[in-house]
């Protein structure tokens, strides 16, 4: 828990809150991952509380030492209160208040200390809207109504 100070901006006087719990499970060449996070923000500026929420499942399995393909599902509800479908403070409705992305994609360890990442992402929902902080999540801003953002993503580790 933390609560904003002057030195804060916008979040002045804001109370945050939080609680998150992650699982890994290493099935001997296979594994699975899972992770929930919930905050709430209240108070400073804002008259209505917000509760973010979210989770993710992702499953990986090595096909050799070196290649390890997996799958992804993550779903973030930013909760962005005072906008809604009837309330045009903003172009954010609460039918693209969240995020559904599935992600397929692959590491490839060339050694121990080096690892290269590509993964594709396909969101099914719309982002459009100016609230919340899509870079988060790997995606741009949709115009209001679009939805099923893709991306291709690739990133290179190096270990020191």
């Amino acid at each position: 828990a933390q609560r904003g100070n002057t030195n804060a901006g916008a979040f002045d006087g804001v109370t945050q809150m939080g609680v998150s719990a992650d699982l890994t499970i290493d099935l001997g060449g296979a594994n699975i991952f899972a992770n929930t996070t919930w905050s709430q923000f209240r108070g400073g500026e804002a008259t209505e509380t917000a509760n973010p929420w979210g989770f993710v499942v992702q499953g990986g399995v090595f096909v050799t030492k070196e290649i390890e393909p997996f799958v992804r599902y993550e779903y973030l509800s930013f909760d962005i209160p005072g906008i809604t479908k009837d309330n045009h403070r903003g172009t954010l409705t609460s039918n693209n208040n969240v995020a559904s992305i599935v992600t397929l994609g692959g590491n490839w360890f060339l050694n121990a200390r080096v690892k290269f990442t590509m993964d594709f992402l396909y969101n099914f929902a719309s982002l459009a809207g100016d609230g919340p902080n899509l870079n988060a999540v790997g995606m741009r801003y949709d115009n209001p109504g679009d939805r099923n953002q893709w991306a291709v993503r690739g990133q290179f580790q190096l270990l020191f």
